[in-house]
């Protein structure tokens, strides 16, 4: 399996769209300019119409993918190049689960991982916005963010064909802020993981950028055009 995978991982709320914006003027655009076309280019990785592209993969556990274990049995076939239909070698990918396994079956593994951004914001204000995006008390917040087997489902990417009704549709499984945090930051691997404060990026976003062009410069060789430009 080739490490073709760069994943952009965080705890929801975290600040994964700002960084997602960011890398897709950087990488995806000739004067840094953003536009949320450009967006599609750091897809989530949680999207039902990525099992549904491919179903041959899951046989007659299509319709049990809601259940957690059954679904982590074939993740790392979902990951490969031909299931994320990649013509070149190297993706973006966002994702909010957590780095763990399941019945011995890893969210990802090491192996199709060429890197890290791992975005990591102060879980007092996580608190705060994950209440005012789910219309939520802060108790019912915190009681969340310190539940050790919190799950999510899988985005439907298109309201008007829903592949996964509520009750049977996957999920993805983050735990607590915590673990989460811990999980993605306390990894072996050795993979280039760049881990980025989301207060940082806000308060002091020119030194940040320019960190994270050093990032892919110094691991991946890559050569930005129009730099200055583009953090101009």
């Amino acid at each position: 399996m080739n490490k073709e995978i760069f994943w952009i991982a965080s705890f929801p709320k975290s600040g994964n769209t700002l960084v997602r914006s960011i890398l897709s003027s950087l990488f995806f655009s000739s004067d840094g300019n953003f536009s949320f076309d450009k967006l599609v280019n750091i897809d989530q990785f949680e999207r039902t119409d990525r099992i549904e592209k491919n179903k041959k993969i899951f046989g007659n556990n299509i319709n049990k993918l809601n259940n957690t274990p059954i679904l982590y049995k074939y993740l790392s076939k979902l990951q490969t190049k031909k299931a994320l239909g990649l013509k070149e070698d190297f993706l973006f990918l966002k994702t909010h689960c957590g780095l763990f396994e399941i019945g011995g079956n890893p969210f990802t593994n090491k192996d199709s991982t060429r890197g890290i951004i791992y975005v990591i914001r102060d879980p007092r204000d996580v608190c705060i916005s994950w209440s005012k995006h789910l219309n939520i008390s802060l108790d019912k917040s915190i009681e969340n963010m310190i539940n050790e087997y919190a799950v999510l489902p899988w985005t439907e990417p298109n309201p008007k064909k829903i592949i996964f009704n509520e009750k049977n549709r996957p999920r993805s499984f983050y735990s607590s802020w915590e673990k989460h945090v811990l999980s993605w930051t306390s990894n072996n691997w050795n993979v280039p993981i760049k881990i980025i404060k989301f207060e940082d990026l806000v308060y002091d976003k020119i030194n940040v950028i320019k960190d994270i062009i050093h990032f892919f410069e110094s691991n991946f060789k890559f050569e930005f055009n129009n730099i200055e430009k583009k953090i101009d």
